[in-house]
């Protein structure tokens, strides 16, 4: 639904019905991971 709604708003490539498409997710991203908690350790620390 979110996709339709923001094909009809933006002007992107419409989405074909029954095709796939790759997204990039943060699963098996294990260095990202590390990052973020770097952040949280960070942040944490500086308040």
């Amino acid at each position: 639904m979110l996709a339709e709604d923001l094909e009809a708003i933006e002007d992107i490539s419409p989405l074909e019905p029954g095709k796939t498409y790759d997204l990039p997710t943060p699963y098996d991203c294990f260095g990202a991971g590390a990052i973020l908690m770097e952040a949280f350790k960070k942040s944490d620390t500086s308040q």
